[in-house]
Order: C-alpha cells, then sequence, then structure tokens
C-alpha cells in the first residue's frame, strides 16, 4: 500500500502543528513575534523559522507590517479538532520498557493489556 502525495501533506502537516512548541505557539496566537518570544523565551530567528513553518501549512496568518500573527480558519479548526479529540477519545499510550498500553483516564494511568478490551494487566 502506497501513502499519496495528499496523505503525506496531511501528515507533515499534522506534524508541524503538533509539536510541541508550535501547539504552543498556536495557543499564544493573536499576538507579536516579540510577545511569543517573551512568553517562550525563545530567541526571535528560530521562533520565526516556526511560524513561517506555520503560515507555509495554512495554520497562521502574519500581517508583516503590523508585526502581527494570528490562527488562520484553518489553524482555528485544528485547534478545536485536537481539543475535539483530547475530550471524546481515551487516551493509550504504548510503552515500550513494559511492553503494555497505558490508559490514561480521569487523571490517573492504568496499565491495560489492550485498549479494545476490559482485560487488566495484573
Amino acid at each position: 500500500m502506497t501513502i499519496t502525495d495528499e496523505e503525506l501533506a496531511t501528515i507533515h502537516l499534522i506534524a508541524a502543528g503538533s509539536d510541541y512548541t508550535n501547539f504552543r505557539i498556536l495557543k499564544l496566537l493573536p499576538s507579536s513575534i516579540n510577545e511569543i518570544s517573551k512568553k517562550l523565551c525563545f530567541h526571535s530567528s528560530s521562533l520565526n523559522n516556526r511560524v513561517n513553518r506555520l503560515e507555509y501549512f495554512g495554520l497562521v496568518e502574519r500581517d508583516r507590517t503590523k508585526g502581527t500573527i494570528s490562527l488562520s480558519q484553518f489553524g482555528s479548526y485544528f485547534l478545536n479538532t485536537v481539543t475535539l479529540i483530547g475530550t471524546k477519545s481515551k487516551l493509550y499510550i504504548w510503552d515500550i520498557k513494559i511492553n503494555k498500553f497505558l490508559k490514561y483516564d480521569d487523571q490517573r494511568i492504568d496499565i491495560w493489556t489492550n485498549p479494545n478490551t476490559s482485560e487488566r494487566n495484573e
């Protein structure tokens, strides 16, 4: 099975928006490079590179004359989707060290053998 160009582009978009620092940038908008730089303790040139990447994927819009950055309509949709997934789904994390799933639920992590069953590890 091959990955289409559209699927590959989508994977890159999700990776860019989901990067920890880039996601924090999205959450701080609307703002300016200087304000974000101060809040995240980032040098403005490296922050500019990140914002350029977010702009390339259509997640942010820049007004270079005013020096402001804001979420695009698509960026707002992306943040809302991440929030929806986080609140509506159960999060399972595969822990490679113990070779088991960790289920995050109600502020605690329980160990489960399979997220699709209620069978619990002993």
